[in-house]
């Protein structure tokens, strides 16, 4: 059985080597023909932003000069960076649009003064930018978070603990997770706890656990603007039969929590008060988890977990298991995933399906020099609605034209105006999700006035 996840590991690196290539000659074709914003540049970067939603510059790049250097955007601003190792980190307000890209002149020459009032810090354990204030334990946990924008205490205890339950399902030992698991588990406390990064652009503490034969390393980073603390782990995992979890107690109380799914959302309730609750201690969800009260909440956002809880005013994430059967080594090895906190005003539909979308797919970097006569900002698709979400962009099955798939994510209906003119779309057509069916719709000006419905996938073929 062990050879059936081995191969299909090599299968899927594969496919996500093909992938990645493709893209990057993509980016790097289209970035070839945007000018470099600045007459006097040595080089330039070009800021891709693949999702649904504007972005403010939060990026990690290869240096772009051996030198010192100076990064500037498009109308001359001066964007901070800093030195991590042969590698620089860069944030600012500069706005990056969705499904567009804005391009950054590199100038030789030192950098101006970074910092000011955006910059994150560190003191002690303490993290800290303009939004957040942060608080990491010398057991590992979170002893404090609070939100300065709404003056909240983000916790009602301590964040981020780490359990490590017993876990011998009585049936299907690598499916089922039985009700009783937390009858008997152990929290982990970190061996270190360090300084990794102290800003002015990200900060980060490290902390540092055993368990068993497993080692594990879990670093907070607070990048500057950010209203988010991620929480990155590296597990080099070797345990049997036990199931590690992340809990997080919050000063929020509500009688059901809200869980993304596929192309939508789903509520489950908070409590145990009946048969059919109780069963439901675990929820399968996909990139998060939301707690909110009237006007208040916070998310769990990850890039790679999916099994998440919600009792009482406690957010739990499932984040490793060691089964053995019916793989004697089913998880062994080495594992890298980051998951999230983001405390926001309003509930889930505030803010946190971006917020996960941008933890999942960051901005990506483009460097090269000089050439093309495209402008310095620019985009592909003016989608101007927060509803409805971009699910892909694709050459049709048939190869006739292209599909644009989008779906609508807040449980919400209404109109949406896209500005197809930059894709130079002369005929649209809806169809299904087979990429049949060819209801013909109207376009003025490049501009397709389209209804939508609450969770609706809407599928789109483009035609020049």
């Amino acid at each position: 059985m062990h050879s059936v996840p081995e191969d299909a590991r090599e299968s899927l690196s594969q496919a996500l080597a093909v992938a990645e290539g493709l893209r990057r000659r993509a980016l790097e074709r289209l970035s070839a023909g945007v000018a470099a914003p600045h007459p006097e540049a040595a080089a330039k970067v070009v800021v891709w932003n693949l999702g649904s939603s504007p972005r403010l510059l939060r990026l990690e790049m290869a240096r772009p000069l051996e030198g010192p250097f100076r990064l500037l955007g498009p109308e001359g601003e001066e964007i901070p960076y800093q030195a991590a190792g042969e590698r620089i980190l860069a944030a600012g307000g500069l706005e990056v649009p969705p499904l567009g890209y804005v391009a950054l002149g590199v100038l030789e020459g030192e950098p101006a003064p970074q910092g000011g009032e955006q910059a994150v810090s560190v003191l002690g354990t303490v993290l800290e930018n303009a939004h957040l204030r942060v608080k990491v334990a010398q057991d590992g946990s979170l002893a404090a978070f609070f939100d300065k924008d709404h003056q909240r205490r983000v916790l009602a205890g301590r964040g981020n603990q780490l359990w490590a339950y017993t876990d011998v399902p009585r049936f299907w030992e690598a499916w089922d997770v039985d009700a009783s698991y937390e009858a008997e588990g152990q929290e982990l406390e970190a061996a270190q706890v360090r300084v990794l990064e102290s800003g002015p652009v990200r900060a980060g503490i490290r902390a540092e656990y055993r368990l068993g034969a497993s080692r594990l390393e879990q670093t907070y980073w607070l990048w500057a603007g950010s209203r988010r603390l991620e929480v990155e782990t590296v597990a080099h995992w070797q345990e049997r039969r036990t199931l590690l979890r992340a809990l997080f107690p919050l000063a929020v109380r509500s009688h059901e929590a809200h869980y993304e799914t596929a192309f939508g959302a789903v509520a489950r309730p908070t409590h145990a008060n009946t048969s059919w609750d109780a069963a439901r201690f675990e929820v399968p969800a996909l990139r998060w988890a939301d707690l909110s009260e009237a006007g208040y909440g916070v998310s769990l956002l990850n890039d790679a977990k999916y099994g998440h809880s919600a009792r009482g005013n406690v957010l739990g994430l499932s984040l490793l298991r060691g089964s053995i059967w019916p793989d004697p080594y089913a998880d062994v090895g080495e594992h890298r995933f980051s998951y999230a906190l983001y405390p926001h005003a309003g509930d889930w539909r505030a803010g946190t399906v971006a917020e996960a979308e941008a933890l999942n797919a960051p901005l990506v970097a483009v460097q090269g020099s000089g050439g093309g006569e495209g402008p310095a900002r620019g985009r592909f698709l003016r989608l101007e609605t927060p509803h409805l979400r971009l699910s892909a962009l694709k050459r049709a099955e048939d190869g006739d034209g292209y599909v644009l798939r989008l779906y609508e994510a807040h449980g919400a209906r209404g109109e949406a105006r896209l500005d197809l003119s930059p894709l130079k779309a002369g005929r649209v057509s809806r169809v299904n999700l087979l990429e049949e069916g060819q209801e013909a719709l109207s376009l003025e000006g490049g501009v397709l006035r389209l209804s939508y419905r609450p969770y609706e996938v809407i599928s789109l073929r483009l035609r020049p």
